[in-house]
């Protein structure tokens, strides 16, 4: 019986990796977006380029890239975006807006859009980092996104 997962930030790193470990199960087609290209090529690979800090643009690529799709097995939220390391006093509000835009809000774009598009979704994984924990000088916007990524998963898993 085929599987979909949809994953997040599939170019490179963990989505990536996770591109390749569910492809090399026969009996998932995974669902991926990034904002760069990705060179992987298997008929159970269904891709669409998509920048996540543009959320206008998240319903309508989502819509297009899962359509016929009834069920997610899987959703992993992933994508994530890293502004340079600096204290918290020293960051530009555009790096923090830039690093919540993509890190936290489009995921819940993307979330309330599955919800109420009606594909039975059975498991939603966000991508965190002990960053949203530790407090550590320079993680700044990456680490408050994180915490806050955290607490909207909680709070739709609630």
């Amino acid at each position: 019986m085929q599987q979909n997962i949809l994953i997040t930030g599939v170019s490179s790193g963990i989505g990536h990796g996770l591109v390749n470990h569910y492809l090399s199960k026969t009996d998932y087609h995974v669902y991926g977006v990034s904002r760069r290209d990705v060179a992987i090529r298997s008929e159970h690979f269904h891709f669409a380029r998509l920048d996540l800090a543009k959320l206008d643009e998240i319903e309508k690529t989502i819509s297009d890239l899962l359509k016929g799709i009834s069920s997610l097995e899987l959703i992993v939220l992933n994508a994530g975006i890293l502004p340079p390391f600096a204290d918290l006093k020293d960051t530009a509000m555009a790096d923090i807006k830039d690093t919540m835009q993509v890190n936290v809000w489009a995921n819940k774009v993307l979330l309330d859009y599955l919800l109420a598009a009606g594909p039975e979704i059975k498991q939603v994984i966000g991508i965190s980092s002990g960053a949203s924990q530790s407090g550590h000088r320079g993680w700044n916007a990456y680490a408050i996104s994180k915490a806050a990524l955290n607490m909207l998963l909680a709070l739709y898993a609630a």
